[in-house]
C-alpha cells in the first residue's frame, strides 16, 4: 500500500480490498463528498455483509458490518479495536448519516496523498489486521479525525483473505498485530480514556 501511494499522482488515495464491491452507483463520488465536507484526515464507506455472514435475516439481504471502528475493553484491562455497528439494519435511521469514529477498516479508505505522506503512510510490521487503526491514530494524533460515511455504503466479504490461512496462524497473527498496536498506542489510549 505504502509503495502504491508514493507511485500515484492523484490528490486523494483509496485503499480498496479486493473483496469489496459498491452497493450502488455514486459510493466513490459520495466518499469524496464526504472527505471534503467533513476535513477528515480519512473517510471510510459503511461497509455490509450479507446476512449469512452475521446470522441475522433482513428484508433486502444486507447488515452492518461496521460503520467504522471504536475501542472498547478487551481480555484484561486493553482497549482493542471493535466493530461499529455489527449486525444493524443498514437502512435503518442513520442512513445517510456521516459520523466521526476512531478508525476506519482500510478494506475501503479515502486519504488525501499530502496526508497520508505526513502522517508516515502505514506502519511496517503489521499483517492483514491494524495497520489501518494504527494509520487513524497516527491520524488523531496529527489532530485529524476518521469519518465513517453513511451515503458511501459497500459489500465487504468479511476477512477473505484471512479465511486462506489456518485458523491457529490467524489467531497467533490477530494477536501479534494488537501487540504491536498495544506497544505502539497502549498507554496513550489509556490516557485518553476511550470507551
Amino acid at each position: 500500500n505504502n509503495q502504491g501511494a508514493e507511485i500515484a499522482g492523484g490528490e486523494l488515495l483509496l485503499f480498496l480490498n479486493n473483496d469489496v464491491e459498491p452497493f450502488e452507483p455514486g459510493w466513490l463520488r459520495e466518499l469524496v463528498a464526504c472527505h471534503r465536507a467533513s476535513g477528515a484526515g480519512a473517510v471510510g464507506a459503511t461497509l455490509v455483509c450479507p446476512d449469512s455472514e452475521h446470522g441475522r435475516d433482513f428484508a433486502h439481504g444486507y447488515g452492518v458490518q461496521h460503520r467504522g471502528l471504536a475501542f472498547a475493553q478487551g481480555d484484561g484491562s486493553r482497549l482493542v479495536p471493535v466493530l461499529r455497528g455489527w449486525e444493524e439494519d443498514p437502512l435503518d435511521e442513520r442512513l445517510g448519516e456521516d459520523v466521526e469514529c476512531d478508525a476506519i477498516a482500510a478494506a475501503c479508505l479515502l486519504i488525501a496523498s499530502p496526508t497520508h505522506r505526513q502522517v508516515g503512510g502505514f506502519t511496517h510490521g503489521f499483517l492483514y489486521g491494524c495497520e489501518d487503526v494504527d494509520l487513524c491514530l497516527k491520524l488523531r494524533a496529527a489532530s485529524l479525525s476518521s469519518v465513517c460515511s453513511g451515503r458511501s455504503i459497500a459489500v465487504h466479504r468479511p476477512v477473505s483473505t484471512r479465511r486462506t490461512i489456518p485458523h491457529e496462524e490467524a489467531g497467533r497473527t490477530k494477536q501479534a498485530n494488537l501487540e504491536l498496536l498495544w506497544r505502539r498506542w497502549g498507554p496513550r489510549l489509556d490516557a485518553q480514556r476511550w470507551d
